[in-house]
């Protein structure tokens, strides 16, 4: 059969509404580019062994096509050849498939199972999307990268399991997927890219492995995440990385991230403590902003600056520990609607006068220094630090480390740890 080009009227089927039934004779390699599209009334499409290759947008917007039979002899499916076929609900694609084009079943709302044949090494842009009726899927080992937008908007997809075979998952790869509750990713991921699970509503927990390096921008933005471990590989938080991620109580930052982006955990409301590692030397403009049972927060001492409205809206903020020897230079609104007459400030103690007159710190009514009252961390090693509810407000710290905490009750090795 005839690649026909875009110029539709080419096609002799084009647009054809009189189409209800395609049988393609023995014989025939491929299913022409173009050769079905808009054929809107076509229900069934019968293919012989004979055909390898189902052309680009063949058969895109046949929305009444239910079935089609795909032989073994089949390899290539290309770009949007089933796009927005709405009343197809199953496809069983032969192992002889190594090729899913772009956008190939994009819209197939009515679609609820489809297996990936082992041969197909990569899930392309938007292969899946809007596969609203697909409640699970299988990738095989062999597939290594999974494409942009290529899972977005399956509403009903409840779980996805990734093999480790996988190294490249593309932006809004999983975007929308707004009944996601698990998913897996491989070793080899080294970047979790910008919304590649924006809107996952139902996440809510997720395990990144050591060799992330990267978390794009609104890469979790408005997921039921409740909490996360963000391993020592991580070096970059990108802008709204957790914006709107309402049920994240608590989040470890590991000391090598070097960079958060603007509003990173913005939004964030029953975050309650936040310890900024000392690798960060900027907060950038409202990371914070609006987290508002936020209670504690410890900013390291390489911090020099703080942009606008990093703290603005976090009303229920008890306790800053500021490490800093000079106070950090902040920006417009950095601290609006902080208590600041009941809202306290540990410095080092050298500091205080410095910071009673600093922009901004000036405005708090208690500044503070901390001291350690006892000896139960006395020891050169790095260890956990809990709060007496026992959450976990330090990882692997230093006795330095140690030094900057708010005034309270620790748990450090199985023993109170007292502040004053």
């Amino acid at each position: 059969m005839d690649n026909y080009d875009d110029n539709l009227s080419a096609s002799p089927w084009y647009y054809n509404k009189d189409i209800k039934q395609v049988i393609i004779a023995d014989g025939a390699t491929t299913i022409g580019e173009y050769a079905f599209i808009f054929c809107t009334n076509l229900t069934s499409v019968n293919l012989p062994n004979s055909v390898t290759t189902i052309g680009n947008e063949a058969f895109n917007q046949c929305k009444a096509l239910t079935s089609i039979n795909t032989p073994n002899s089949l390899t290539t499916i290309g770009n949007k050849a089933f796009r927005d076929c709405k009343a197809l609900t199953s496809i069983n694609l032969p192992n002889s498939v190594t090729t899913i084009g772009d956008e190939a079943f994009d819209g197939c709302t009515a679609l609820t199972s489809i297996n990936i044949p082992d041969g197909v090494t990569k899930i392309g842009y938007r292969t899946f999307r809007e596969c609203s009726a697909l409640t699970s899927i299988n990738i095989p080992n062999s597939v290594t990268t999974i494409g942009i937008g290529a899972f977005s908007l399956c509403t009903a997809l409840t779980s996805i399991n990734i093999p480790n075979s996988v190294t490249t998952i593309g932006e809004y790869a999983f975007g929308e997927c707004e009944t996601l509750t698990s998913i897996n990713i491989p070793n080899g991921v080294t970047t979790i890219p910008k919304q590649a699970f924006y809107h996952c509503y139902a996440l809510a927990s997720i395990n990144l492995p050591n060799g992330v390096t990267t978390i794009g921008n609104e890469a979790f933005c408005d997921c039921g995440i409740k909490s996360i471990e963000i391993p020592n590989s991580v070096t970059t938080i990108g802008n709204w990385a957790f914006e709107k991620c309402r049920y994240l109580t608590s989040i470890n930052i590991p000391n090598n991230v070097t960079t958060i982006g603007e509003e990173a955990f913005a939004e964030c409301s029953k975050l309650k403590q936040v310890d900024i590692p000392n690798s960060t030397t900027t907060l950038r403009k409202g990371l914070l902003k609006d987290c508002s049972y936020l209670e504690s927060v410890r900013i390291h001492k390489d911090v020099v600056k703080i942009e606008e409205s990093v703290f603005d809206g976090c009303t229920n903020l008890k306790n800053i520990s500021c490490e800093a020897i000079t106070p950090p230079t902040c920006g417009t609104n950095a601290f609006r609607y902080v208590d600041k007459s009941n809202c306290k400030v540990y410095v080092p103690k050298a500091s205080i006068d410095t910071y009673k007159v600093a922009n901004e710190w000036k405005d708090f009514s208690y500044i503070e220094t901390t001291g350690i009252t006892n000896n139960v961390y006395n020891k050169a090693e790095l260890v956990d630090v809990y709060t007496i509810d026992g959450t976990k407000r330090l990882t692997k710290a230093s006795k330095e480390e140690m030094k900057g905490l708010p005034k309270g009750v620790y748990i450090v090795n199985g023993k109170k740890l007292v502040i004053k």
